[in-house]
């Protein structure tokens, strides 16, 4: 895949710059063995600039060096004679003609960004299918689709009733539009307890609660539910999560929990430090009747 990237990159090149085109595989393997690659040693004091102006004015800096001067200097001293020009070709890319190699560099380059993140790769056809489907979008559907949801972003800030919001249905090839009235998001009921899948209970004491602390709120804040908790899990933005409480645990391990620190107990069982100081958990409750009950999401912090 990376020889396919270099070859396919270097014939691009060399058309942009009018170089004679070689598409002989078996060269380019040749020289890419001579490549001595350098081993990648960190710069422990590098600094990168945290501001359009430290940038700049680190720019002027290394622009005003006579070091960086005089490298320069003598790189454009190497390049011999220069009168003769060669004129740079722009070229647009053109998903059907296999001759210039702009379908072999996405797959490569899309291939081998796809392997870093552990996402499913695509074979040159595929690949082929999915460009042609990115120009005609990026002009016309997604900027459509992009205003339609600024529109009802304004709704959403002059808190606008249900009513005057809209879906959308478009398609710019038949020129069919089609809007209406969404229906309002399920509500689920328990005892006087109301909430939809988008309501969340919010603990924040400015501290950090120890379990037992943290039942006691969260028993408070569903008390119109009249349920008992008898659950709570901790989650991390991976989707990881782990036990923090069970009514039917040891009763030597219930104990020990307790009367620990939240944010302490979810950091140890998720096997590391929670970033920031919010944690979203988990909980279930028993109802009267000893049935099980869903309950919202809880968003902890401290």
């Amino acid at each position: 895949m990376l020889r396919s990237l270099v070859g396919s990159e270097m014939c691009i090149r060399d058309r942009v710059y009018g170089i004679e085109v070689s598409t002989d595989l078996g060269w380019i393997l040749e020289m890419l063995e001579t490549v001595q690659v350098p081993e990648f040693t960190p710069d422990r004091n590098l600094r990168v600039p945290d501001t359009d102006e430290a940038a700049k004015k680190e720019q002027d800096l290394a622009t005003a060096d006579p070091a960086n001067r005089h490298e320069l200097h003598q790189v454009m001293s190497s390049l011999g004679d220069c009168s003769e020009r060669r004129l740079v070709s722009p070229h647009c890319f053109e998903k059907d003609d296999d001759s210039n190699f702009h379908i072999d560099w996405v797959t490569a380059a899309s291939n081998l960004r796809a392997r870093c993140y552990g996402i499913p790769t695509a074979d040159r056809n595929q690949t082929k299918v999915i460009a042609g489907k990115i120009i005609p979008a990026i002009a016309t559907t997604t900027a459509m689709v992009a205003g339609l949801v600024c529109l009802e972003l304004c709704k959403v800030v002059l808190n606008k009733p249900l009513e005057q919001y809209k879906n959308g249905y478009v398609d710019l090839a038949t020129n069919v539009f089609h809007f209406w009235e969404p229906v309002a998001c399920k509500a689920n009921t328990v005892g006087e307890l109301e909430f939809s899948m988008w309501d969340r209970i919010v603990v924040d004491d400015g501290r950090d609660l120890t379990l037992r602390e943290l039942i006691v709120k969260l028993e408070q804040a569903v008390s119109a539910a009249e349920v008992e908790i008898d659950m709570i899990g901790a989650c991390d933005p991976s989707g990881k999560s782990k036990l923090l409480y069970n009514t039917v645990m040891p009763k030597s391990k219930k104990t020990e929990r307790l009367d620990q620190k939240v944010s302490e107990l979810a950091a140890q069982l998720l096997g590391g430090p929670i970033p920031g100081n919010e944690l979203t958990l988990a909980i279930d409750g028993e109802d009267e009747d000893g049935e099980p009950v869903d309950l919202p999401p809880v968003r902890y912090c401290w």
